[in-house]
């Protein structure tokens, strides 16, 4: 980029000390292209800003300091094409008085503003962009979170609703037609086997997250373990114009009573039923016949053997979607819940609320907190972890099968491993997602896809994702060493967390979660 940047800078000042050039190409001209790209890059810089302040938050080198580079190369390629302008600050420096107008004086100050903008831009990152700076250790093969399919995935695509929708505040000028559920397949080889049965996961969006590719790493990683994988698309936004203008929020032990609770988790709900029965091969459901051609015949989901979890807004919706499975006997067998970054909960009734002493003893679930994440408050999730693991203050479940992890950020070396909000969204997908995120969704996946009951039962690989998953010889929380051997800050693991203080010091009261 440096010396790319020079040689055009070098080239266009040799072209303009020929007088034939300078005769056809008015200095205007040039003038005015050079303010066009410095306005092209401020606004750039002006983009980037905006994003770093709410979603790099300082983990983005390259950008910053491509920008800066060339509005410094463009100012002082401005400064040198102005000879009237040298001319009169050379006479003033000769003769120690100012023979600049007022013209000249808002020109030196606007290029000295646009200068200290380039370089501040430029100067921090400079290191960082040399080479110099110490590299993130890296996934290997093998390892979890590696990203390596062990069957190939297909994805298939059924509209949520057969008809108007009729939720609550549902918006009058949305009919319900670009609403779908995402399910994806496992393609497994047939056997000789006379029943095969395969393992159900269930992925639950944030708030504005049903694209599916804010989530198709995730998606992918965990049915290539043989989970079929079920992706609902709810409503985020809704028409709350009816709600009384006396209505008051409420948030209390990590949850809430917005109004759009309901909608939300019932129509999560009817995108997950659709999918079930599609899938139904007993019933003839419309993607029967794509799931017997792609794992053989006899083939059925098991919905006893269950991986649920959600992100943000999907962390909170999981607790009324698992409420309900568990009535129908979900996860009865095995069951994985991951709450990733969640958000609050529906405080009061059943199915929204969720019930979580019905959750089973062989429950096992991470909680994770980022330490970068300025979207949503950590004591929700503390509460949350609190409500699963005490099943809602009935029978504690084991220690060790129910976590809180807390993720944390190093600006150490480059690239900058940054635990924010949206390390899950497939789009920022970086190395240190694999390190901190995807290693242990992958080993959750494998823990529930090997199950014995299942088709794609593996002891060998049970027992490895298990003892990941309690990070034996801390392989879950230790993440490696940068490159010149300095230890990356990691994944910190935090015993019964709304006894413990957040970063601020102050502790998880019951309506400190807002």
């Amino acid at each position: 980029i440096i010396p790319l940047g020079l040689i055009l800078f070098t080239a266009k000042q040799l072209i303009f000390e020929k007088t034939k050039i300078t005769e056809k190409i008015s200095r205007d001209i040039s003038l005015v292209i050079t303010q066009l790209l410095l306005g092209y890059f401020l606004a750039f810089s002006t983009l980037y800003l905006l994003l770093d302040f709410s979603f790099f938050f300082g983990s983005v080198a390259s950008m910053p300091f491509v920008l800066g580079f060339f509005i410094t190369l463009l100012v002082i390629d401005m400064v040198l094409s102005n000879n009237e302008l040298i001319d009169a600050v050379k006479q003033s420096c000769k003769e120690k008085k100012s023979f600049l107008n007022k013209t000249q004086i808002i020109a030196i100050i606007e290029v000295g503003l646009l200068l200290a903008a380039g370089l501040a831009l430029a100067l921090p990152n400079t290191w960082d962009m040399s080479g110099f700076a110490a590299n993130q250790p890296e996934i290997k093969s093998g390892q979890w979170g590696n990203m390596e399919p062990q069957y190939a995935v297909i994805e298939v695509t059924i509209p949520v609703f057969t008809s108007q929708p009729e939720f609550q505040y549902w918006p009058s000028d949305d009919d319900g037609s670009d609403w779908n559920v995402h399910i994806f397949i496992p393609s497994i080889s047939d056997s000789q086997l006379d029943s095969k049965q395969l393992g159900v996961a269930i992925l639950l969006h944030g708030y504005g997250g049903a694209d599916i590719e804010v989530y198709r790493d995730t998606l992918e990683l965990i049915a290539s373990h043989g989970l079929v994988t079920i992706f609902p698309q709810y409503i985020s936004d809704l028409d709350l114009s009816s709600v009384d203008s006396d209505f008051e929020l409420i948030y209390e032990e990590g949850g809430s009573n917005h109004p759009q609770h309901q909608t939300r988790y019932d129509m999560a709900w009817l995108g997950i039923n659709r999918a079930i029965s599609a899938l139904n091969i007993t019933s003839g459901g419309e993607l029967a016949e794509v799931l017997q051609q792609h794992t053989g015949a006899n083939t059925t989901i098991d919905m006893t053997n269950l991986w649920i979890g959600g992100h943000s807004m999907g962390g909170g919706t999981t607790f009324s979607v698992l409420d309900r499975g568990l009535e129908l006997g979900w996860g009865s067998s095995s069951l994985q819940i991951s709450l990733e970054a969640s958000w609050v909960h529906a405080q009061q009734g059943n199915p929204l609320r969720g019930n979580m002493s019905n959750l089973p003893d062989h429950t096992w679930a991470q909680i994770t907190e980022y330490s970068s994440d300025i979207t949503v408050h950590p004591c929700q999730a503390r509460w949350q972890h609190s409500r699963i693991w005490q099943r809602d203050s009935t029978i504690a479940l084991n220690d060790s099968q129910v976590q809180y992890l807390r993720i944390e950020s190093d600006y150490y070396g480059f690239p900058r491993m940054i635990a924010s909000h949206y390390i899950q969204a497939s789009f920022i997908h970086d190395n240190f997602a694999d390190l901190a995120y995807y290693s242990r969704i992958d080993a959750q996946a494998a823990r529930i896809a090997t199950q014995p009951q299942l088709f794609t039962a593996d002891s060998q690989l049970l027992i490895s994702a298990q003892s990941f998953l309690v990070d034996e010889n801390q392989q879950m929380t230790d993440l490696g060493q940068w490159s010149d051997g300095t230890q990356v800050n990691g994944i910190t693991m935090i015993e019964d967390p709304l006894s413990k203080p957040i970063v601020d010091g102050t502790y998880c009261t019951v309506n400190l979660c807002a």
